[in-house]
Order: C-alpha cells, then sequence, then structure tokens
C-alpha cells in the first residue's frame, strides 16, 4: 500500500511534463544579416604613364617626272624604283596620358588624351647601281617620327575590376622625310626634304584591371595613320640646265603601337553589391 502513494505523484507529474515543455520559450535561430560585397566603380579621372613598341610602313613614293620621261634613256625606272616603298618604322614608344570615365550600370564612357616619345625612324641607302643610259647612280631616303599625340573617346564594359573597351579619335605627330639621287660618273644631284606636323587618326582596344581603389594597369594596342608629307625636288649640276629633271616625293605613316601602362584614379568611388 505504500508503493502506491508514490505512483499517483509521479504519474501526475508525467501527465504534466509535455504541457511545460510547449510552454517554454523557444529560442529564434539567429541569421546573420548578408555583407555587402564591394564592386569597383570607373568613374573619375586619371592620370598614368605608359612604354611599348611601334611598327609599321612609312609608304614612301618617289615620282620622277619632266626630262627623266623625256631624255630617252628609261634611267627614271630602276632610279625611282629604289625611291618606292624602302621604309618600314619601328622603335620604343614611351609617354603620360589622362582621362576622365564616367559608368552608368556596366558601360563606362571615357576621353582620354596622351603625348608620346615614338621612335618611329628608318633609313634606306640603294649603294651604288648602273641604269639603262651606263650611268651609275645611288639614292639614299630617310623617315623619322619622334612624337604622337592623340585625343579619343572610349568606351567600355567593365565587370567588377575589370574593364574592356574600344577607342578612336585624333592622332597628331612630326614626319620627317628626306630623299636624295646622286649620279656617280656625272655631277648630278636631286634631292629635298620636308619635316611637317600631321593630323589623322588612330583606333584600338585595350583592357584595364583596378589593383585597388587607386592604382591600375592597362594594356592596349592602337593603329595610327598621319596622313602624308610631300615635297619637290629638281635637278641640279654645274652651270644648271637640268632642273628640268624633277619629281614629287612623299611619305604616309601608318603605325601599329602596343603597350602596357599604370594609371592612378583620383577619388574612384565604390559603391555596394547587394
Amino acid at each position: 500500500m505504500k508503493k502506491l502513494l508514490w505512483v499517483g505523484p509521479l504519474f501526475a507529474i508525467c501527465l504534466a511534463a509535455p504541457a511545460m515543455a510547449a510552454d517554454m520559450a523557444v529560442k529564434a535561430p539567429v541569421y546573420k544579416a548578408a555583407v555587402a560585397a564591394p564592386i569597383y566603380n570607373w568613374t573619375g579621372w586619371y592620370l598614368g604613364g605608359n612604354a611599348g613598341y611601334g611598327w609599321g610602313d612609312a609608304h614612301d613614293s618617289m615620282d620622277l617626272a619632266g626630262s627623266w620621261l623625256t631624255d630617252g634613256t628609261g634611267d627614271n625606272v630602276p632610279v625611282s624604283a629604289r625611291g618606292n616603298g624602302q621604309l618600314n618604322s619601328n622603335g620604343f614608344t614611351g609617354g603620360i596620358q589622362a582621362g576622365y570615365n564616367y559608368q552608368t550600370g556596366q558601360w563606362v564612357f571615357g576621353i582620354e588624351a596622351d603625348a608620346n616619345y615614338l621612335g618611329a625612324k628608318h633609313g634606306f641607302f640603294s649603294g651604288a647601281f648602273t641604269a639603262p643610259s651606263g650611268d651609275s647612280y645611288t639614292v639614299a631616303s630617310s623617315f623619322e617620327s619622334n612624337w604622337l599625340v592623340t585625343l579619343r573617346p572610349r568606351l567600355g564594359y567593365a565587370s567588377d575590376r575589370f574593364l574592356v573597351y574600344v577607342t578612336g579619335g585624333l592622332a597628331i605627330a612630326n614626319q620627317k622625310f628626306s630623299q636624295n639621287i646622286t649620279q656617280l660618273n656625272v655631277t648630278f644631284s636631286e634631292a629635298g626634304s620636308i619635316s611637317n606636323t600631321t593630323v589623322g587618326w588612330t583606333a584600338g582596344a585595350g583592357a584595364e584591371y583596378a589593383l585597388d581603389n587607386s592604382w591600375s594597369v592597362k594594356a592596349e594596342y592602337l593603329y595610327v595613320d598621319l596622313g602624308s608629307v610631300s615635297f619637290s625636288s629638281n635637278g641640279n649640276c654645274p652651270g644648271g640646265g637640268c632642273t628640268d629633271y624633277n619629281g614629287t616625293h612623299s611619305a604616309h605613316l601608318a603605325d601599329n603601337i602596343v603597350r602596357a601602362g599604370i594609371n592612378y584614379h583620383f577619388n574612384a568611388p565604390v559603391v555596394a553589391k547587394y
């Protein structure tokens, strides 16, 4: 009978336990708020430097006229052949650039100006050769362009810190060109030169990567067409009487440029991407 005395209370506790558990407060799970991932924004001014290599063709041309065509010797053919298409241009290029970008969505609109040393130069010397008349000649040509300025809009597409772009616009450079014909068996020469600033165009593409909020590196290719320079020449010999040997001479630089660069961006903003 004594054993039955504690069975009742125990049974009552067991019945009450589930109800007590249901009444206990359940702690809600804790969720951490998602942290916004930073995304680079290309909007702002920048300034930097670049270095690379250029190669191309000066498209030199010699067009002989006057007595060259009428003296019956045919010497104009081998002489002019050595004054056409002999000059290429290649060399180091390097300088500074500055510009501004504006980003909306993933599209980046900008404009860039640069001023560069351009080591585009080449010389040609024919050595002595004998023409159909039996006369001996030499032909010497030279070309040089040592600075280049461009002003180019840019259109780019950004993926966070990576930007690809196309670009094109105005190109300005100096072109120096000369040609000299010398007859070796008699005293005769015909020569001239020109140095002029020309305006042309350029187009290309590139890619740029932001290392942090201030610095970026880039690589780009530009094709540059700088138009033509030309001059006229007349024969020169003792006592005169040979000026009717004349011609026109021209050069037209088209250059390919590959270069790498680095830019410093002023107050480039960073916004949050959710």
